[in-house]
């Protein structure tokens, strides 16, 4: 069976241990949550397009998020879902050879535990949806990638300026053993800009470089750090500070995001 709409309920039953498989195609990057309800007890496969395994769960734990959605014997996976992907669900029964009915729910999951006010900083570098950059760099294979995966998002742009743009912030170098890894201003006259630290870049692995460079993009973008007192942010979202190998948005990276572009 195959699903368009980002949201859905399906009632089924299975018998003798059969498998029941679903296709849902993404037009948006979002997380998704697919959870069972009922008295079953169902397990879950999650598939992306090329039949690579994402997920897999059978009973939804119980001090996990999937709490909000189901209970008991019932599954939840939740998983990042590109644009212009599809995604494959098997689901059967938990004991081989059982029959039973159960619904599954799938849902967007896109989500922020901290206060909005607090992941947000009131000032960024967009004008008419798009960022115009000028890269005085040798970063710019991590550039490119890092700045295509917020434009999956759809309403703002992050382009490398061209003949006749303007530029609305710019990409530079230094090197510094004692400074930080990376950081972005905007100067009163100067404009935004966005500076890496090469001490630290040339010992980084790719995944590391890319959540970097993602992680600046986010504040001309104009989010906040997510991270310091009272903040509840999973290390998976690339607005958390820190180097770590990320080469995807999280689920509260793409929520703020939503909130502040739609």
């Amino acid at each position: 069976m195959q699903k368009s709409k980002n949201d859905f309920f399906i009632g089924f039953t299975m018998w003798y241990g059969e498998t029941h498989y679903f296709k849902i195609k993404r037009d948006t990057l979002d997380y998704l949550a697919i959870s069972s309800m009922g008295g079953f007890d169902p397990k879950v496969m999650v598939y992306d397009d090329f039949y690579t395994l994402v997920d897999r769960n059978d009973d939804v734990d119980p001090n996990s998020r999937g709490a909000i959605y189901t209970s008991g014997k019932n599954f939840y996976c939740q998983f990042y879902a590109d644009r212009d992907r599809y995604y494959y669900f098997g689901v059967k029964p938990a004991l081989s050879g059982a029959t039973g009915t159960t619904t599954i729910r799938c849902v967007i999951d896109n989500f922020h535990v901290s206060d909005y006010s607090k992941l947000v900083s009131g000032i960024n570098a967009v004008k008419n949806g798009r960022i115009y950059y000028k890269d005085y760099t040798n970063l710019s294979y991590y550039i490119s990638i890092g700045a295509a995966q917020w434009n999956k998002l759809g309403q703002v742009q992050i382009r490398h300026r061209g003949a006749g743009d303007r530029t609305d912030l710019t990409l530079n170098l230094f090197y510094d053993k004692d400074s930080i890894v990376a950081y972005t201003s905007k100067h009163w006259l100067k404009g935004w800009s966005i500076w890496y630290n090469d001490y630290y870049f040339q010992d980084m692995v790719m995944s590391e470089r890319l959540k970097t460079v993602m992680h600046e993009f986010g504040h001309t973008l104009g989010m906040a750090e997510f991270s310091g007192w009272d903040y509840c942010e999973s290390y998976d979202n690339v607005m958390v500070q820190g180097i770590r190998s990320i080469s995807k948005l999280g689920p509260a990276d793409i929520a703020v995001y939503r909130k502040l572009w739609g």
